[in-house]
């Protein structure tokens, strides 16, 4: 039997969640307003294994996404319940709010018909852009030395775009984002600031609350990042901002499994006829911190204006 839990409420990804688990990489909702969101402890794994079959870790079925993992399983139903099956959650306490800010959320956000990009927001006096890129390209670093030029995050890993008849708004998330551990060596970076959490390897968690953006602001600009032996910023046309809206939807490989295809395709089609989207080619080495090119930032600061 699961014993009472204490209920933390937090204002997140445009949300009002009530968690069984305690999320300190979100901002608390002072005022406990009525939920969007319920995370809550089940009963074990028992419940749902049966679903799966040896070595299957992701599994649709009816309205719900299962996420299995290595002594813990989330459960995404309907876009308003996360529920974590484990017997022994003091054990997995990292590892399942990892999950949680990661894929859950990510999916649960996908079920209610919500954009979700991979990718960080950055704020600057006259509006968003969203930087994407494959794993590795270097977005949360940029994020990051943005940040200490004066920019505000929305959000890292996860772009929430909230899409009305006008606008485009990107809603804020996180303040805390996740940055190799040998590349936030080389930042000014206060030690206050840094947060371990053992089910990441080779990164660290970094608090910007500081330099984070609490309201929804209009997202003007979009930028892919890429490798390259020579830096370029090269604008894209409507088509290829749209292959690469598409290509870089959150955990696209699993939620084109869930049935969601239809919505995505009409928010990255909005999108790229709204938003102007520009690929930024650089030359990056591994373990090396490479600052923000002239041409980029120059771009940048034409479009969302300088930091503020």
């Amino acid at each position: 039997m699961v014993k009472l839990r204490k209920t933390h409420f937090y204002r997140a990804f445009g949300l009002n969640i009530h968690s069984d688990i305690c999320l300190p990489e979100l901002v608390p909702d002072i005022s406990q307003s009525q939920a969007d969101v319920h995370i809550r402890y089940g009963q074990g794994l028992e419940n749902i294994s049966s679903h799966a079959s040896a070595g299957q870790n992701f599994i649709v079925k009816d309205d719900q996404v299962i996420l299995r993992g290595d002594g813990f399983d989330l459960a995404v139903a309907g876009g308003e319940n996360l529920t974590i099956h484990c017997d022994n959650p003091a054990l997995h306490q990292e590892p399942i709010r990892l999950r949680i800010l990661g894929a859950g959320i990510g999916l649960l956000l996908q079920q209610r018909g919500q954009l979700v990009l991979h990718g960080a927001t950055i704020v600057g006096q006259h509006g968003a852009a969203v930087v994407m890129g494959n794993s590795g390209d270097g977005k949360s670093t940029l994020t990051m030395q943005l940040a200490q030029r004066g920019y505000r995050l929305s959000g890292d890993d996860k772009c929430v775009a909230r899409i009305d008849e006008h606008d485009i708004f990107a809603v804020p998330c996180s303040p805390f984002i996740k940055v190799s551990k040998k590349l936030v060596a080389q930042m000014d970076v206060e030690r206050s600031q840094i947060h371990i959490n053992s089910a990441l390897e080779n990164k660290v968690y970094v608090d910007l609350g500081p330099r984070f953006e609490l309201g929804d602001v209009p997202i003007i600009a979009g930028f892919v990042l890429g490798r390259a032996a020579r830096t370029s910023v090269k604008k894209l046309t409507q088509r290829q901002a749209f292959d690469n809206f598409l290509e870089h939807n959150y955990r696209k490989t699993k939620f084109f499994k869930t049935g969601l295809q239809k919505t995505q395709f009409l928010h990255c089609h909005n999108m790229a006829n709204s938003v102007p989207v520009y690929q930024y080619f650089r030359p990056l080495k591994d373990g090396h911190l490479h600052q923000p090119e002239p041409e980029f930032l120059d771009v940048l600061g034409g479009i969302i204006g300088n930091g503020r």
